[in-house]
């Protein structure tokens, strides 16, 4: 809750420090005739291209997002990018988006390690675009302007900034041993300094996750097509945020500048912008922003930057923070997302549910009226599979003692079948008992994983000590009967 708070007074001061520089610098009279003047209908056109953005981003967001979800709607995916971008803008060098964007994708119903893949794949089109686009604008149009070297030197870093980022987005999918070796150290490290209370068990947790992420990533294998599309969607994504400056200074100047000059200028600040730690590049960002923006907007730099600023930052922010509460109400207190236009007496929807209808495809070892066994998409060892119940209760506590019977003897059946078929020399028989025990979707299921003597695969918890007395009081608390 506090670092809600500073980045909103951090956004609100940067805002209310805009107004008044530019109500001290035009005076109420000069700026009611600068806004009396402007042509309000390139202003108009400089909206839509924010809004433009935001649904090219939402759609690059949605063609990898069907992937694993192939019913996704699209609108919620435009309403995740959105709010990833809103945190980005009030978060240091844009890290809220990556945040903000796993998150929403989570809360639709995706595994951790699902949204993960989504966003990492396509911001690594989205910066690939990006630099791109950046480069070629730098070569044949910085030029134009008389800049100053430290904005010049701004601008190389924050490029190569951002092809650093891409490799890294990239090393995350290839170096699974290199990135593990890192997060545990780290843990490790964290352990030593008193930050992490249990550095083996996080550090066991952060194995399965960066894991489970590279098999995630390898399973977005796009066609041409999609990837084409994609790298369109990225490219429409920033484009438009440059145009926006252009339909400002139409609204302010009336003309005369070439579009390549301005859409350059708003190149520049948004690369100086991807590297300011201050969140949005608010506040030492400025002198250069209008540096670069007093050579397009000229005498009316302060209101038509006030505008553009507006339309680009805060705009985007508000409507973020207001679809962010929005999905808030749609989301139970226990962090279960309620499906829209829900009934009393309906069931909620998961992940599974939609395999159980088909709209999902899987591989399907057995069904039957109470459950359904299928192969885990992302398993710990070849064989993993899940027995999943068709009631859609979330626990052992909210499931019916038949069905949690029938689907253990499910199990029992098929820990006969693998090690009859597979040769394994022992199974794991796992529940996931509500979300603090790791339970990722809603829906109650079994594990089983084949085991071999030998394969490496640590299941083991982090074991605890009680002390002198502590054992009889839990026990005389936990004792029970049938």
């Amino acid at each position: 809750m506090k670092r809600k708070a500073i980045r909103a007074i951090v956004v609100i001061a940067g805002l209310v420090a805009l107004f008044a520089y530019v109500f001290i610098t035009e005076g109420i009279a000069g700026l009611e005739d600068k806004l009396a003047a402007a042509d309000y209908r390139f202003i108009a056109l400089g909206v839509l291209c924010m809004v433009t953005s935001v649904i090219a981003d939402g759609l690059a967001i949605h063609i990898v997002r069907t992937v694993f979800q192939p019913g996704a709607r699209t609108l919620n995916s435009v309403r995740c990018s959105l709010i990833a971008t809103a945190l980005g803008y009030v978060t240091p060098f844009q890290t809220g988006y990556l945040a903000g964007a796993i998150t929403c994708l989570t809360s639709d119903g995706l595994r951790a390690s699902e949204a993960s893949a989504v966003t990492l794949k396509k911001q690594i089109y989205y910066t690939g675009a990006a630099i791109v686009t950046n480069i070629l604008l730098l070569v044949f149009n910085a030029r134009l302007f008389e800049l100053p070297p430290v904005i010049s030197v701004l601008a190389a870093a924050g490029i190569a900034l951002a092809g650093l980022y891409m490799v890294f987005l990239m090393l995350v999918a290839r170096f699974e041993k290199t990135i593990t070796a890192v997060a545990c150290g780290l843990i490790r490290f964290g352990g030593k300094l008193r930050f992490i209370r249990n550095p083996d068990g996080t550090g066991e947790k952060a194995r399965e996750e960066i894991r489970s992420l590279k098999a995630r990533l390898s399973a977005v294998r796009l066609a041409p097509w999609r990837a084409a599309l994609l790298f369109v969607c990225c490219a429409a994504a920033f484009l438009s945020l440059y145009f926006i400056s252009w339909f400002i200074y139409l609204g302010f100047c009336g003309g005369g500048l070439p579009v390549r000059f301005v859409i350059t200028g708003n190149a520049i600040c948004q690369i100086i912008q991807q590297i300011s730690p201050i969140p949005g590049g608010i506040g030492i960002v400025d002198a250069a922003y209008t540096r670069i923006m007093s050579s397009i907007y000229g005498t009316d730099l302060n209101v038509a930057m006030l505008i553009w600023r507006m339309i680009s930052l805060y705009l985007v922010i508000l409507c973020g923070l207001t679809a962010a509460g929005l999905g808030a109400k749609r989301t139970g207190g226990d962090g279960k997302v309620l499906p829209e236009n829900k009934k009393d007496g309906e069931t909620m929807e998961t992940v599974f549910t939609k395999i159980i209808k088909g709209e999902i495809p899987s591989t399907k070892l057995y069904e039957d009226d109470i459950c359904i066994v299928i192969l885990d998409i992302n398993p710990v060892a070849k064989g993993h599979a899940l027995v999943i119940s068709k009631a859609v209760t979330a626990t052992t506590a909210e499931t019916d003692d038949a069905v949690l019977t029938h689907m253990i003897l499910v199990a029992k059946k098929l820990d006969s079948v693998m090690r009859s078929v597979l040769g394994c020399d022992a199974t794991n028989l796992m529940i996931n008992n509500g979300p603090a025990s790791g339970q990722e979707v809603p829906q109650l299921h079994i594990h089983v994983i084949p085991r071999y003597n030998g394969d490496g695969i640590r299941t083991a918890l982090p074991h605890t000590s009680y002390s002198d007395g502590e054992m009889a009081s839990y026990g005389e608390r936990l004792r029970f009967t049938l």
